[in-house]
C-alpha cells in the first residue's frame, strides 16, 4: 500500500506543480490564463489514454479554449515543455528503480520493462511523409505515426 501512496504523490506533483514549473521555465505558458501547463499535461495524457481518437477539437473543448487557439500554443515551446516533463518522469522513474535496487525487489527477475505503443493520426497532408498502415485508422486518413516507448528496468 505505501508504493500506491507513494506513486499517487509523485502523480500529483507530477501533474501540478511541475507541470507548472516546467511549462514557465520553457515559455510555453507565459501568462496563467487559460491554459496552465498542469492542464493542457493532464488532458492530453489522460484524454488520449482514455480515448486515443480524441480529436483537438475534444481536447480543446475539455480545456475550455477554441481549437484554433489550442494549435497555436502546440509549437517548440510545447515540444520543448512536454520534452521537459518527459525528462521529469524519466529522472523519476531512475529513482524509484535506483531504491527498489538497493532493496533488491528486482532480483528475482531477469528483467524488468515498461513499454507502450500507440497510433497517432495525423493531417492526410502528412501521408508521403507519414504513410498509415490501413487497418482501424484508414478511414481517418492516410497519415499515421506508430510510437513505442520501451523502458527496461
Amino acid at each position: 500500500m505505501v508504493q500506491i501512496t507513494a506513486l499517487a504523490a509523485c502523480l500529483q506533483d507530477l501533474f501540478t506543480s511541475t507541470a507548472d514549473f516546467l511549462a514557465r521555465w520553457t515559455g510555453f505558458i507565459a501568462h496563467r490564463r487559460v491554459l496552465t501547463g498542469s492542464a493542457v499535461a493532464r488532458v492530453l495524457v489522460f484524454r488520449w489514454m482514455a480515448n486515443p481518437r480524441a480529436t483537438l477539437e475534444d481536447i480543446a473543448a475539455d480545456l475550455g479554449v477554441s481549437a484554433q487557439a489550442l494549435q497555436q500554443h502546440l509549437d517548440r515551446k510545447a515540444h520543448a515543455f512536454f520534452k521537459a516533463l518527459i525528462a521529469d518522469i524519466l529522472g523519476r522513474l531512475a529513482k524509484a528503480r535506483f531504491q527498489a535496487h538497493a532493496l533488491g525487489l528486482l532480483n528475482a527477475f531477469p528483467a524488468v520493462v515498461v513499454e507502450d505503443c500507440t497510433t497517432v493520426s495525423l493531417p492526410a497532408s502528412l501521408a508521403g511523409l507519414f504513410p498509415g498502415c490501413g487497418g482501424a485508422n484508414a478511414a481517418d486518413g492516410a497519415a499515421a505515426v506508430k510510437i513505442l516507448a520501451r523502458y527496461e528496468l
